[in-house]
């Protein structure tokens, strides 16, 4: 009797938290703010570090801001903040490779003056890691041994990093366009496959503007909806069907 060592990879939560920012929009424009109509945002994570106890992140957060003058006109501000921080939770190791995300739960307006706008921010971060275990696995050379023989689903992580491409669209508003003044997109993954050197990953990107458009009877702002489908292909020699 023998044993062959088997390794598995499996992605587990570690763990996640929320975390509240105080953003300061400094108003760029000439124009005073009268009235705020709406704040988007973005929230991204670009390096994690992994330490025994702690992760270690980086990215930004970005901030939209739709505001009306004294004139009545539309205006947009915006504003990029460092997010940095750490997690700590006791199962965190630096042996995992960390899947990292964050998104936004809630921006509140605290305050409006002629300088800007005070934003309060609150961010949700998650911290997914793939883990990996080596279990040895008994090989029976004799009739001396009885086992249960069952079926063992075993995934391996032979490659990893990031692809990017770039989506162009064009669409008719049936509206004269004067400015795209605030716009945010949502991205759903359908599908991922992969054959032999390749993987292919098709999903949605939904689009939702606010446009000023200019009417018989003046300028008006117009809520722009759309869904562009995509696929795409990308190689990556480790990979197999």
């Amino acid at each position: 009797m023998k044993t062959d060592k088997i390794t598995s990879s499996y992605e587990i939560n570690l763990g996640e938290t929320q975390k509240s920012f105080d953003v300061n929009v400094q108003n760029s424009n000439d124009k005073a703010i009268k009235q705020v109509l709406s704040t988007t945002g973005e929230a991204y994570i670009d390096e994690v570090e992994m330490i025994n106890g702690e992760a270690h992140y980086s990215g930004d957060l970005v901030l939209k801001l739709l505001y009306v003058d004294e004139n009545g006109e539309n205006n947009v501000l915006s504003e990029k903040v460092d997010i940095s921080g750490k997690l700590l939770k006791d199962n965190i190791t630096p042996f995992e490779k960390p899947i990292f995300s964050v998104e936004i739960v809630n921006i509140k307006v605290e305050d409006v003056n002629d300088n800007g706008v005070k934003l309060a921010v609150t961010l949700n971060f998650r911290l997914d890691a793939i883990k990996t275990d080596e279990t040895n696995s008994v090989q029976v050379d004799g009739d001396d041994v009885a086992v249960q023989k069952e079926a063992v689903a075993l995934t391996n992580v032979v490659s990893s990093g990031n692809k990017s491409f770039v989506i162009e669209e064009e669409f008719d508003t049936k509206a004269n366009v004067k400015r795209v003044l605030l716009s945010t997109h949502h991205v759903e993954l359908n599908n991922v496959s992969s054959g032999t050197g390749y993987f292919t990953v098709d999903g949605d990107l939904m689009v939702n503007s606010i446009l000023e458009v200019e009417t018989e009877d003046g300028l008006a702002l117009k809520n722009f909806m759309q869904t562009i489908s995509f696929k795409e292909e990308f190689e990556d020699e480790k990979l197999e069907k």
